[in-house]
């Protein structure tokens, strides 16, 4: 999970770990490829803020999936998701989150991914 305002971050851990998910946080999107390559193979989804500094979600995204091409990747945003989607090639992520978000529609969508 990468998000660059801790608050966010914080409670997204406390959401995931309360629905019975292991969480590996990262404050930025380097640290968010960083964690995924050290965990390699263990990881079965990733959540990535699509603006985040040192590197953006999109960038991480495609370093992560160059890693794994098979890894589930969620994006989330303030932005609908036409306008934070836009200049994503087709099968760069695996689904959308809309912030702000409620517990639920984290696990729905969190949920939703895993079983695709």
């Amino acid at each position: 999970m990468g998000d660059d305002e801790a608050p966010v971050l914080r409670v997204v851990q406390r959401i995931l770990k309360r629905s019975g998910y292991i969480v590996i946080p990262a404050e930025d999107g380097q640290a968010a490829v960083e964690a995924f390559r050290a965990h390699e193979g263990t990881i079965d989804a990733v959540i990535l803020d699509i603006t985040m500094p040192r590197l953006s979600g999109t960038d991480a995204a495609r370093q992560i999936r160059e890693i794994d091409p098979n890894v589930k990747i969620m994006i989330s945003s303030g932005y609908e998701a036409a306008t934070a989607t836009s200049n994503l090639e087709d099968g760069l992520i695996s689904g959308f989150l809309q912030k702000p978000f409620t517990p639920n529609d984290l696990r729905t969508a969190i949920e939703e991914i895993l079983s695709s």
